[in-house]
């Protein structure tokens, strides 16, 4: 039932993107892909509880790990770097603090393999967000897509992972920082002058 499930989740992903590319060819002109990376994802790696003591100040330690480095399997022919004029990638979430208040970094990393983007020191995206006791907060930021990112889209994969970090303030540690924290978009929007369709 379970591998029944995962196929059919997967049709249903590769179906979705030939949707959304009909859609943009039929737009005349520009091509434009928005490509909905949150749906590839382990639905287990989208939220995460986080307790944490921070014994100094002013020093970024991890705080969880939300998405660890995955896979997400794109369409053959979504094009190569010579074709792709232009992207953004999005990343928005919230924080359901409890206890203590700090400041934290989300960043988000892509490369073309596990390794790589395991390895990564380089973040595509950076996101901060100041959390209170017993506060929901959210967080939001857009970032323009280099060459070298574009061209991970033109393969037929491309690995993502995402880290929290968070640090402490004017507070005499150690400091208690406690709650949940989720991912509820992540998205690339991507700019082409020519018809993906044919390639």
């Amino acid at each position: 039932m379970g591998s029944s499930m995962q196929t059919f989740h997967r049709w249903s992903r590769r179906l979705a993107l030939v949707l959304v590319l009909s859609l943009a060819a039929c737009a005349g002109g520009q091509i434009i892909l928005n490509l909905d990376i949150l749906s590839f994802l382990d639905e287990e790696d989208l939220d995460a509880h986080y307790e944490a003591e921070f014994p100094v100040t002013g020093i970024w330690l991890p705080l969880a790990g939300l998405v660890p480095p995955t896979e997400v399997k794109l369409m053959e022919g979504l094009g190569t770097a010579s074709i792709l004029q232009e992207g953004v990638l999005t990343v928005e979430g919230i924080f359901d603090n409890e206890l203590g208040q700090a400041s934290t970094r989300i960043e988000v990393y892509l490369g073309e393999t596990a390794e790589e983007v395991s390895a990564s020191l380089q973040p595509v995206v950076t996101v901060y967000a100041d959390l209170q006791d017993s506060t929901v907060t959210p967080f939001s930021a857009s970032a323009d897509l280099d060459e070298e990112a574009l061209d991970l889209f033109g393969n037929n994969q491309v690995w993502v992972r995402l880290d929290v970090f968070a640090r402490v303030d004017g507070s005499t540690p150690p400091v208690q920082v406690a709650g949940d924290v989720a991912l509820t978009t992540l998205k690339a929007r991507l700019l082409s002058e020519e018809d993906l369709i044919r390639k």
